[in-house]
């Protein structure tokens, strides 16, 4: 697993939480790519990538001092597949000044000091994944400086101590993207020491021994121009960077080394590192050594006659930091899947129009190419989503792929009613994942960009514009129903099995007057009515008054057919128009006409054959009868006379 150096360097450097561990210390090799929990030491977006359940415990020995202390302890937790937490415990993050005094009261010599200490004791992140090569984190942190300054007092003939104490606590955070480029190149962008809750300032006597309130941006490139080999760089607002280099001389062995710079220093190379890590199975055990190059007043409990507050950034990696040599163990709990397909690429049949998107859960809206990359077959499944247009993902079924071949799975999508919201085009985000059965964990994911259509486009197509008729609508079964309700009398002596035809009578006479058409020739794709918008505005073009009486004679159990005219030798002059069925048999034909050119006989769903005439949707506004004699007229020229159906430039297309 390639491992990187630069940003655990730079942790130490420009941000004040410890860093306690080996690896952040002369490495920070988690922090770009690895991913783990080590990778909140210099970026938090790195903890995207950490196992199920990870820990680290450190301590280190300092050059002055004896025996090892206890630096610090870090857990973590990935939940699902998108989000991972982390704190931080690290009692070790502390710097000690004392300042000696004494005084002589009546001869006497009183010994007295003032302390000043510096403590990062707590910390937590949150990392998110957007996608395999993006992701965001947030740390938050407290930082505290306390100071203790014994004065003496003289009572009657007692002198006694009396401290003042002074304490200071902020919380601060540190927001970090992480971007992996390509396979060779990995970029990192960290804002630091944002305030969040500034806490109160200390005494007016005490104020040189604050932390200095900065905040900085910090932006770094890490190159593996080999699977073994990391190469980090990182600079910032804070004028402060570092270099490092690690190797892989076998997998479970890593080697490297930092380099550290200040240019508020000098020499402005601070100090190196060297370090070595090894790993077997869930395990990790790493060692670093870390050197200072100026070792002025570099020990944990200093003896100073002053400081200024503004040097002391990190406290464990400024003037006064100690060399150390330092250990950490690492322990990961439910490693992460070894992925057994990779999806090679995304293919989408083209926009997605809410008015047919029902049909995406049988026919697919695209696919996705994936190779089988283990040693066995495998069975392999797709899923597709876009957040709030789902309600979650769709799946497709499982298909076996054998070892190293590759296969296209088709991507489904059962889209909820949010998509008929919007009134124009607009561009969503589209996750594809693919897994292997049985498990839920995601093998690949991908994102693509998926354009969804206005809630009235149409793509042009026939077989789809029956998606726009809503026979169940309110408003459509309203008007169908007081019509009829109207005509309650008039219907009353119509024999059986003329009832139909002479409610489509009377339902297409109650808008003679009434709708205007608008002519707008019909194109590659077009924006369509629904039945409800047609009634309010009481008018459309071709498109609108055909979906509107089909939804109107569907509402009263019509069977009604589209036909589409897209005439070959002038296609702008395309058109859609409506037939229904009378529900009578052949030989009762006569009994609405008497001229056989003024109908069509075909079979209804059941098989049987019936009476079926041809209207002109907008000749309605004429009344019934002109809009019958309309479309009988042109249904017998294309379909009779030039041959339309059989030539495949007319179609006729079942709606119910």
């Amino acid at each position: 697993m390639l491992t990187f150096l630069l940003f655990g360097m730079t942790c130490s450097l420009a941000r004040s939480q410890t860093v306690f561990e080996p690896r952040g210390v002369s490495l920070g090799a988690s922090a770009t790519l690895a991913g783990d929990v080590r990778g909140i030491f210099a970026n938090p977006a790195s903890l995207s990538g950490m196992d199920l359940w990870e820990g680290e415990i450190a301590s280190t020995i300092p050059s002055q001092g004896s025996g090892f202390q206890f630096e610090g302890i870090t857990a973590g937790r990935r939940i699902l597949d998108a989000l991972a937490v982390n704190f931080e415990y690290s009692p070790g993050a502390e710097l000690d000044f004392v300042f000696p005094s004494s005084v002589r009261i009546r001869g006497l010599e009183f010994a007295t000091g003032r302390t000043v200490t510096y403590k990062e004791l707590l910390a937590g992140s949150l990392a998110v994944t957007f996608n395999p090569s993006l992701s965001a984190g947030l740390t938050i942190r407290s930082r505290t400086v306390t100071v203790s300054d014994p004065q003496l007092d003289l009572q009657d003939t007692t002198i006694v101590t009396v401290t003042n104490e002074a304490h200071r606590t902020s919380i601060l955070f540190d927001l970090g993207l992480r971007w992996e480029a390509s396979e060779f190149a990995a970029f990192s962008l960290v804002g630091r020491g944002i305030p969040m809750v500034p806490g109160s300032s200390l005494p007016a006597e005490f104020s040189s021994y604050e932390f200095p309130r900065q905040s900085g941006l910090e932006a770094g490139i890490v190159i593996t121009p080999s699977p073994s080999v990391g190469i980090t760089l990182i600079g910032g607002t804070l004028r402060m960077g570092s270099f490092g280099v690690e190797w892989h001389p076998i997998p479970s062995v890593t080697l490297g080394g930092a380099t550290f710079l200040d240019a508020d220093q000098s020499p402005a190379v601070i100090a190196g590192a060297v370090s070595a890590g090894w790993s077997i199975g869930p395990v990790a055990m790493e060692a670093s050594y870390l050197k200072f190059v100026n070792q002025t007043n570099r020990g944990n409990n200093i003896v100073a006659s002053g400081i200024p507050g503004s040097s002391i950034r990190a406290v464990e990696m400024c003037p006064y930091s100690p060399d150390r040599l330092s250990f950490g163990l690492k322990v990961a709990i439910g490693s992460e899947r070894i992925p057994q397909v990779r999806i090679l690429g995304v293919e989408l049949n083209g926009a997605i129009f809410p008015a047919a998107c029902r049909t995406l859960a049988y026919r697919p809206l695209g696919r996705v190419h994936v190779k089988n990359v283990s040693q066995g077959s495998v069975q392999v499944r797709a899923s597709f989503f876009i957040d709030k247009l789902m309600d979650g993902p769709t799946e497709s079924r499982p298909v076996t792929i054998e070892s190293d071949k590759e296969m296209d799975l088709p991507l489904l999508a059962v889209f909820n009613e949010s998509v008929h919201d919007a009134t124009a085009m607009t561009v969503h985000d589209g996750t594809v994942t693919v897994s292997v059965s049985p498990t839920d964990e995601a093998d690949d994911r991908t994102q693509t960009r998926v354009v969804v259509r206005g809630r009235n486009d149409w793509d042009g197509n026939v077989e789809t514009l029956r998606y726009f008729v809503r026979p169940e609508d309110p408003e459509v079964l309203r008007v169908t129903r007081d019509i009829l309700a109207n005509a309650i009398d008039s219907l009353s002596g119509v024999p059986g099995p003329l009832q139909l035809f002479r409610k489509v009578r009377v339902l297409c006479n109650a808008f003679a007057g009434k709708l205007v058409y608008v002519n707008d020739p019909r194109e590659s794709a077009d924006f369509v009515q629904y039945p409800d918008e047609t009634l309010h505005l009481r008018g459309g073009d071709c498109d609108d008054m055909a979906v509107c009486f089909a939804s109107l004679l569907g509402s009263i159990g019509v069977g009604t057919a589209f036909v589409d005219v897209v005439p070959p030798d002038n296609p702008d002059s395309s058109h859609v128009y409506l037939m229904f069925d009378t529900g009578l048999a052949p030989e009762f034909a006569s009994h609405i006409a008497e001229n056989s050119k003024r109908y069509v006989l075909r079979r209804d769903q059941k098989g049987n054959e019936t009476v079926w005439i041809p209207i002109e949707t907008t000749a309605i506004m004429k009344g019934f009868d002109e809009a019958w004699t309309f479309g009988a007229k042109q249904f017998y020229n294309d379909t009779k006379v030039r041959s339309g159906l059989v030539d495949g430039w007319v179609k006729v297309v079942d709606l119910q």
